[in-house]
């Protein structure tokens, strides 16, 4: 699986945000964290390299296109263009909807423990 420097940083922000919001308890961030260092130690990590940042800085084909999803996108075309110079497999094999994504299934999505209460009368 391929994903950029971003993604970690898109993933590990979501998890600060739910804990200080009291979404998500610190036992479960951790665990979540754990679950995230487990999965993305066998991802191929593209990084914000200064290619991948002149090339987000740079129209595309359908805009408009928000920064962080720039910075996605560059990373795929500029990764893809490599590989197709190196002979590596394409990146369009990773998300071939045909093939299913490897779910956490022991990792819950919401933390029941940590929601609020309700005031109702």
């Amino acid at each position: 699986m391929y994903a950029s420097d971003l993604t970690l940083v898109e993933c590990d922000r979501n998890l600060i945000r739910c804990e200080h919001a009291r979404q998500l308890s610190p036992i479960v961030a951790a665990e979540r964290r754990a679950v995230l260092a487990e999965f993305s130690r066998n991802w191929s990590v593209l990084r914000l390299d200064g290619e991948v940042i002149q090339r987000a800085r740079s129209r595309f084909a359908d805009e408009p296109i928000r920064s962080l999803d720039a910075l996605h996108l560059a990373s795929a075309l500029v990764a893809s263009i490599k590989q197709e110079l190196t002979g590596l497999p394409s990146t369009s094999t990773v998300h071939d909807p045909q093939t299913p994504t490897p779910q956490p299934s022991t990792v819950p999505f919401k933390d029941k423990s940590s929601r609020r209460k309700s005031n109702r009368v």
